[in-house]
């Protein structure tokens, strides 16, 4: 497909997400489908355990298991309002957990505790960092 500036509306387009990845670091295309109220069906690997909750956002299934990704997705394509369900879940999820402004107090957060474990002064001063020396 190469480079596309329409994807929210390709994601609007379709019912069901189905990533049958074998390894998957995080999970974006997930996210982004969730995004737009999609259901996924994926499978239980990496990031995609992070990503979707099973049985709320979507479901997820073993590894190489065509024949329970098959039973999933016929599952959802006969209960549109379990799918319908899934994908209004889906869209409260990443908004609460994966937004920019979400991610920026998480980072924030993780710098506090980086600084924190560091260690600061008595007069309330904190250390330089110092990776790898003491």
């Amino acid at each position: 497909m190469g480079y596309r500036s329409d994807i929210p509306s390709l994601l609007k387009s379709i019912d069901i997400l189905v990533m049958p990845s074998e390894r998957e670091a995080f999970g974006m295309a997930a996210i982004e489908a969730m995004s737009m109220e999609v259901p996924i069906v994926a499978t239980s690997v990496g990031g995609l355990t992070e990503v979707v909750v099973d049985g709320r956002t979507g479901v997820l299934v073993p590894p190489q298991d065509p024949n329970r990704i098959a039973a999933e997705l016929k599952g959802l394509i006969q209960n549109p309002q379990r799918r319908s369900a899934m994908g209004v879940a889906g869209r409260e999820h990443v908004l609460k957990h994966f937004s920019l402004g979400q991610n920026v107090d998480q980072i924030k957060a993780l710098y506090r505790r980086i600084l924190a474990i560091d260690g600061a002064t008595d007069h309330g001063e904190r250390k330089h960092l110092t990776y790898g020396r003491r």
